[in-house]
């Protein structure tokens, strides 16, 4: 036998009693008609979700987020540009796999990594929203929604391809080119090196700082939160 809580207590023993006697009601109702028991708990948390928005739950998703500025800059434009706009107005409880399916439609093709990074955000608020208990499921079920095929394969160049490009390169950018190439950096990290990055031999660059370049320039750590030597 399970026990189970009231969400909170009682001014007075008649309305612990009241609330007792609607509990024992609906047990006896459920033998009835064969439908499956709910916890207190879980009916005020159906409650809750019956008049609890996306868009209140959404909004407070993101904001309780630990993520870099970056991230959550790309959550909100995401949230205010695709998902609130047609979704916002939804009740979780009323947040279906065939309305999730409508909205993703609506997205259109033409951006496939805008659509895939939204759909990946609305997955996330409703798996939470799901463990949550405020969903049954998540209604996010599209197969391949967080994954895009590429629209052309890169080409690697040969190491004397290399040398044509850096050959033509100003000067003081054939260095970024020769790091980028050679140590597989990424942008927001090459473009961040220092020259105290550098051993005195020059045999080694520590990487330990990016910068983002949308809006405006921010200093930040690497995307892998990582020192990273090469």
């Amino acid at each position: 036998m399970c026990r189970h809580k009231t969400a909170g207590t009682f001014d007075a023993k008649l309305h612990a009693e009241g609330w007792l006697a609607a509990e024992k009601n609906y047990t006896d109702s459920y033998h009835m008609t064969g439908e499956p028991w709910k916890s207190p708990e879980l009916r005020a948390e159906e409650s809750r979700a019956a008049v609890l928005l996306l868009r209140t739950y959404g909004k407070d998703w993101i904001a309780q987020r630990p993520v870099k500025e970056s991230t959550r800059n790309l959550y909100e434009s995401l949230w205010n540009n695709h998902i609130e706009p047609t979704l916002g107005a939804v009740a979780l409880r009323d947040l279906s796999a065939e309305a999730i399916r409508t909205w993703y439609a609506g997205l259109g093709a033409d951006q496939p990594t805008r659509r895939k990074h939204a759909y990946a955000l609305l997955h996330a608020i409703c798996k939470t929203a799901a463990n949550d208990q405020l969903l049954e499921r998540n209604p996010c079920q599209i197969e391949g929604a967080m994954s895009t095929t590429r629209k052309r394969e890169p080409e690697i160049l040969t190491p004397a391809q290399l040398a044509t490009v850096v050959s033509a390169m100003p000067d003081r950018l054939k260095a970024l080119v020769l790091h980028s190439a050679w140590c597989g950096l990424r942008w927001g990290g090459v473009t961040e090196l220092r020259r105290k990055d550098f051993s005195d031999d020059c045999l080694v660059v520590t990487v330990s700082r990016g910068v983002t370049h949308k809006g405006q320039c921010r200093d930040g750590s690497t995307k892998s939160d990582r020192c990273e030597k090469h």
